[in-house]
């Protein structure tokens, strides 16, 4: 497998590798990757809703199935991760998983979609909440940038100002300073 950059139009090999090499598990990554992105699962005109984690519904046993979805279709879809290959009971687990949703009720599916809602509303109340914090941070980082940029503004002008009152001292008193020299010269050329 390659990775295509188009910037550079090259390829470049990845590497293989396995999931315990990179420290992946089933239930904190794998998990969690297709609950984030069920289509990883689906063909193009196929879509899934995930509508229970760690489901553990099941009448007279402690077991749980990792993913629990609904097809577009409106048919339960068991989803049962595993990190390698080794086939080591996963069909045995599969048929079991079937046979404890077969015995599922309406009921049963309707309250795991609507936690599944509940979740989603406190989420999304939570996203909201997050994003109002950081427009008002952000508002009240452009005031603090404009009222900064007012004192910036008003220093200037106020030094400004007393430049221009230095100055128009400064040129006061050479012109004193030189009328009054010019009347000592008109006394002495008044003089005989």
């Amino acid at each position: 497998m390659y990775r295509i950059n188009q910037q550079t139009n090259s390829i470049q090999k990845i590497e293989e590798t396995t999931f315990k090499e990179i420290g992946a598990s089933e239930r904190n990554h794998l998990q969690e990757w297709i609950a984030k992105n069920p289509e990883v699962l689906c063909g193009e005109d196929e879509s899934l809703l995930i509508i229970q984690k760690e489901f553990d519904g099941f009448n007279d046993t402690r077991e749980r199935l990792d993913l629990l979805a609904l097809d577009s279709n409106g048919n339960l879809v068991i989803i049962e991760n595993k990190l390698d290959d080794s086939g080591r009971d996963v069909t045995w687990q599969g048929l079991k998983y079937v046979s404890y949703c077969a015995s599922l009720n309406t009921e049963q599916i309707i309250g795991s979609i609507e936690r599944l809602a509940h979740v989603r509303t406190e989420n999304g109340a939570e996203q909201n909440r997050l994003l109002r914090s950081a427009e008002l941070m952000e508002s009240n980082y452009n005031h603090i940038d404009a009222a900064h940029g007012r004192i910036v503004d008003a220093d200037i002008a106020l030094e400004s100002t007393r430049f221009a009152k230095f100055n128009i001292m400064t040129q006061s008193s050479a012109a004193m300073n030189a009328q009054a020299n010019r009347l000592h010269d008109i006394g002495l050329q008044l003089m005989p």
